[in-house]
């Protein structure tokens, strides 16, 4: 079995746009990584595009196709059971999975909230060492200052109910926990080269519009939140 990082993204150009230079950063490091889109396996322009960014890295890259749409849910337990088909398939020993934050990046997009609801609970109950990848500083200096910073970002989520905003808040204060109080999150940022970073987001021709409305696309340093099984396996 080959031994890999599991990144896996709602969409395909996530990968690049929120998580590029932890791609080239955790492939630099010597860890082996396979790419998972969960949705546009029938788009074949989207399709197209993400092979050649999985090309582009020099990783191996998948497509599932779960309804693309910001408001679209996902059963969580057939996902999880086609991920567990999608490892065994392919012959991968899974050392831990990857993928978006709680707060969802910088537009809070419902599917990847679900991502990371989603996986985090199926590195749960496999014992498999997880991360995520964000766009706030989630655990730094803000947290210190206070709560203050945590409530704007709450009701940013515009299309939420009050429930799962402060869902979203328990799940902040028990990373925040596990981090300041028992050390269970280390954080780690990897640095994108802008040319290099440039050149994986212009493999997206068809987004290129949607691409250049984010704030983040022009983002340098892109920031790791890991476990601590995944802190040991990246080093």
């Amino acid at each position: 079995m080959n031994d890999v990082l599991l990144i896996v993204v709602s969409h395909p150009d996530d990968e690049v746009l929120w998580f590029g230079a932890g791609i080239d950063g955790l492939g630099d490091l010597g860890n082996r990584i396979v790419l998972l889109s969960l949705t546009n396996a029938s788009n074949q322009i989207r399709k197209a595009e993400f092979a050649m960014a999985a090309n582009f890295f020099g990783v191996p890259g998948y497509l599932m196709d779960y309804p693309d749409g910001g408001i679209l849910r996902w059963d969580k337990s057939i996902i999880q059971k086609n991920i567990e088909s999608f490892i065994n398939n392919n012959n991968l020993n899974v050392l831990g999975i990857i993928t978006h934050s709680h707060f969802g990046e910088e537009r809070r997009h419902p599917q990847h909230i679900l991502s990371n609801e989603i996986l985090s609970d199926y590195c749960r109950k496999k014992n498999i060492a997880f991360g995520f990848f964000s766009c706030h500083d989630l655990i730094g200096r803000e947290l210190y200052k206070g709560v203050g910073h945590i409530f704007p970002l709450l009701f940013e989520f515009k299309n939420h109910s009050l429930f799962e905003k402060f869902k979203c808040l328990a799940k902040q204060c028990k990373l925040f926990w596990r981090f300041k109080i028992i050390g269970g999150y280390a954080r780690r940022d990897f640095t994108f080269n802008p040319s290099r970073r440039d050149h994986a987001l212009s493999i997206y021709a068809s987004q290129f519009l949607g691409l250049s409305e984010y704030q983040w696309s022009n983002a340098n340093v892109h920031t790791l939140y890991a476990d601590k099984k995944l802190k040991r396996i990246i080093k």
